[in-house]
This record gives C-alpha cells, sequence and structure tokens, in this order.
C-alpha cells in the first residue's frame, strides 16, 4: 500500500499544472504531453520536409550551373594578332592640301569663264559678242 500510493503521489504530483507546483518545477508536467508531442512532431516533419527540399533544389541548381557552363560558346583565336601597316606614302595632309589648292585653282577659273561670258553677252562692244551670243544661241534651242 506504500509503494501504491507513493506511486499515485507521484503521478499525481507530474500530471499537475506547473502552475501548481512551486517546489517541484524540475520534474516534466505530463498534462500537456500529449500537445507538445504533436507539436514535435509536425516540426520535425517540417524540418524534414525542408530538409528533402534543401537537397532537391541544391541537386538541380547544381545541374543546371552545369549546365550552363556547358552550353556556354567559347570564344576561340583563329588568327594571332598583328600590328596593321603604318602607311608611309602617301600622306593624308598632303593629299588633303593638295585637293583643297586644286579645287581652289577649278573654282577661280571657272568663275572667271563664267564671268567673262556674262560681261561678254551684255556688253555688244566686245569683240566676242556676236560669238557668244551665236552659243548661247544653239544651246537654248536644245
Amino acid at each position: 500500500r506504500l509503494k501504491l500510493a507513493s506511486i499515485d503521489s507521484t503521478i499525481q504530483t507530474l500530471t499537475r499544472a506547473q502552475s501548481q507546483t512551486k517546489d517541484i518545477a524540475f520534474l516534466l508536467n505530463l498534462a500537456d504531453t500529449p500537445e507538445k508531442a504533436l507539436t514535435y512532431l509536425r516540426l520535425m516533419r517540417n524540418i524534414e520536409i525542408q530538409q528533402i527540399l534543401v537537397g532537391f533544389l541544391l541537386q538541380r541548381y547544381e545541374e543546371a550551373r552545369l549546365e550552363e557552363h556547358r552550353n556556354t560558346p567559347t570564344i576561340m583565336r583563329l588568327d594571332p594578332a598583328v600590328q596593321a601597316t603604318k602607311r608611309v606614302w602617301p600622306r593624308r595632309g598632303l593629299m588633303t592640301v593638295v585637293a583643297a589648292l586644286a579645287a581652289l585653282v577649278f573654282g577661280s577659273a571657272f568663275g572667271m569663264v563664267v564671268d567673262f561670258v556674262k560681261s561678254a553677252s551684255d556688253n555688244p562692244a566686245n569683240p566676242n559678242y556676236d560669238r557668244i551670243k551665236k552659243i548661247r544661241g544653239s544651246w537654248s534651242h536644245r
């Protein structure tokens, strides 16, 4: 009887709410043990699911990284780089100056010819007046 009484008192102490037991705080409170166990099992299940997902996603990530590395085009150097040849003659600056002088000479000559023709066609005292009128007349009939 003494043994059964001590077991009953121990069970009552363990199943008593923790707020009632100030002096026996080191013992487990078994009153809410099923809820705690259920919460623990749910959390463990969630952790295992997360671990499986992380393992799967990590594997897929590594595969994608390798596939991307495999599909990345590589650049191959076909010919070695060679320095371009340096042109010595004709120099562009000299060509530009010669072209500018030629344009000036031809432009001035064309302007003088146009001025000569205009002044000769307007002035009947000019010795070339008749010749220029004849040339202008033949051009205007075309």
